[in-house]
């Protein structure tokens, strides 16, 4: 939703589609970086050990 509207706004104060895309392009690229921190190996839970 927020996106939407940020979309519109870059797009009504540039007065071009270009624009929008380079702040979308940057997320998507962290949103790449972040996702190769993620260790598959390492559970959700921790087992917990009986004092």
């Amino acid at each position: 939703m927020v996106s939407a509207i940020a979309f519109g706004t870059l797009v009504s104060h540039y007065g071009n589609y270009t624009a929008p895309f380079v702040p979308m392009a940057a997320l998507l690229a962290l949103g790449v970086c972040l996702w190769f921190l993620i260790d598959p190996t390492r559970p959700l839970i921790p087992e917990s050990h009986p004092a």
